[in-house]
C-alpha cells in the first residue's frame, strides 16, 4: 500500500464557504470519501477524485477526493466539462487512459510523488451522465485487473450516489428556502401592520397637535408607544426562532443541545429518551419539527415556570409524533400574539405547513401536554 507523502496535505472533501453547508457536504459525501479511500488504497493509485456535473452540463465540480493535496481542492475545484482525459470520458462513455500532464497532474505532481497517467471512467444514472472518476497513477503499469473488472460496478453505485448526494442537496436547499419564506410572511403579517399603525396613529396625532386638542394627541402618543412595545416584542421572539440553526440531518443533535441550553436556565429537569436512529425525516420536515419542539421546550421554562418537562418523539406507521409535557402553570394558546404568545401562531403555521396538527391540552393535575402530529413523507417532499 502507498504511503502518504510527507510533503501533502490531504483533504478528503471540497469545503464550501459557510460553515454549516461545510457540515452538510461532509455527511453527503462522507460514504463517497470512504468508498474512493478504500479504491485508492486497492488500486495502488496516488489519489482519486469525483467530480459532478452540473445542471448546465458544462462544468465539473469537484466534490470528493482521496489524498489529494489541499491547494489543488481550491485550483481545480471546477474544470469544464470537456476538460482533458476527464471530458474524453464522458464523451466517449468509457474507461480513458492519458499520460499528459494535466493540470491536475501537475497540481498533484508537484506536492509529493509524480502522477504517470490518469485513468477516468465515465459516471451515469438511468443513462444521463452525472460525473466522472479519476484515478491518478504513478508507474506505467496496468491496474491491477479485479479492479478493472470492478470500475463498471463501481461507476453504478457512485453515480447512483451522486443522484442521491444531488437530491439531498435540493432537500436541504429547499428548507432554507421554506424559512426564508416563513420568515418573511410573519414580518409581513406582523411588523408591517405594527408599522402601518403607528404610521396612521402619528398622522392623527400631527393632526390633534394642530388643532390643541391635546386630551387627544395624549391618547395617540399612548396607543403608538402600545404599538412599538408589541413589535418590538415581535422583533425578539422572531430572532429568537429564526436565529437557531439546526444541521437538517441531525435532528436529535440538535434537540440535545437546546435541552441542555434550557436546563443551563435554573432548576428544571428535562427527559428526553431519544430514538436509537435518526428520524426518517426530509430535511423539511426536521427543521420544522426542530422549531416546534424548541419553542415548546422553551414555553414551559421560561413561561410556564415547570419544573420536570418531558418530550418524546416517535415514528409508527408513517406518521410523527412529538409530545412535550411539563408540570407548570400552563399557557393560553388562545390569548391573542399581541400579549407574548406570539411564537404559538409561528408553531401553529408550521404544523401547517407539515401537513399536521399541534393540540395544546392541559393537564388534570397541573401543566400542558403539547401534542404535534403529522405524515411523513420523507426525502423527496414537495414544497
Amino acid at each position: 500500500m502507498l504511503q502518504r507523502s510527507a510533503a501533502r496535505q490531504d483533504v478528503d472533501a471540497v469545503k464550501p464557504a459557510s460553515s454549516n453547508a461545510a457540515a452538510e457536504a461532509k455527511d453527503v459525501y462522507a460514504p463517497i470519501v470512504r468508498m474512493m479511500h478504500v479504491l485508492v488504497q486497492r488500486s495502488g493509485t496516488l489519489a482519486a477524485t469525483l467530480r459532478m456535473l452540473d445542471a448546465s452540463a458544462r462544468t465539473l465540480h469537484l466534490v470528493a477526493a482521496d489524498r489529494i493535496p489541499a491547494p489543488f481542492a481550491m485550483r481545480c475545484a471546477e474544470v469544464p466539462a470537456d476538460c482533458g482525459v476527464c471530458g474524453a470520458a464522458m464523451i466517449q462513455e468509457s474507461l480513458c487512459s492519458s499520460s499528459e500532464a494535466c493540470a491536475c497532474v501537475q497540481e498533484i505532481s508537484s506536492h509529493g510523488d509524480p502522477a504517470r497517467r490518469v485513468l477516468t471512467y465515465p459516471l451515469s444514472f438511468r443513462d444521463r451522465s452525472c460525473g466522472v472518476l479519476a484515478l491518478f497513477v504513478p508507474t506505467d503499469d496496468a491496474l491491477p485487473a479485479e479492479v478493472v473488472d470492478l470500475l463498471p460496478a463501481l461507476a453504478e453505485v457512485l453515480g447512483l450516489a451522486l443522484e442521491n448526494a444531488r437530491l439531498l442537496q435540493a432537500e436541504l436547499h429547499a428548507a432554507v428556502m421554506e424559512e426564508r419564506q416563513l420568515l418573511a410572511s410573519e414580518v409581513h403579517d406582523s411588523l408591517a401592520q405594527s408599522l402601518t399603525s403607528v404610521r396612521m396613529r402619528t398622522s392623527l396625532l400631527e393632526g390633534a397637535i394642530a388643532s390643541h386638542e391635546l386630551d387627544r394627541a395624549s391618547g395617540y402618543v399612548a396607543e403608538i408607544g402600545e404599538t412599538v412595545a408589541v413589535a418590538q416584542a415581535r422583533v425578539r421572539e422572531i430572532i429568537t426562532h429564526f436565529r437557531t440553526g439546526i444541521d437538517a440531518q441531525r435532528l436529535l443533535t440538535a434537540l440535545g443541545r437546546t435541552i441542555d441550553e434550557l436546563r443551563g436556565l435554573g432548576d428544571v429537569a428535562i427527559e428526553f429518551n431519544p430514538p436509537r436512529r435518526e428520524p426518517a425525516l426530509s430535511p423539511f420536515e426536521r427543521v420544522q419539527v426542530f422549531h416546534i419542539a424548541r419553542e415548546a421546550l422553551t414555553n414551559a421554562v421560561r413561561h410556564a415556570q415547570a419544573r420536570r418537562v418531558r418530550l418524546a418523539l416517535s415514528l409508527r406507521r408513517g406518521r410523527c409524533e412529538v409530545q412535550v409535557v411539563d408540570d407548570g402553570i400552563g399557557v393560553d394558546p388562545t390569548r391573542p400574539s399581541d400579549h407574548g404568545h406570539f411564537g404559538i401562531n409561528i408553531m401553529r403555521e408550521r404544523a401547517r405547513r407539515l401537513g399536521g396538527s399541534l393540540e395544546f391540552e392541559p393537564l388534570s393535575d397541573g401543566g400542558t401536554r403539547v401534542r404535534l402530529v403529522f405524515p411523513v413523507r420523507g426525502i423527496g417532499r414537495s414544497t
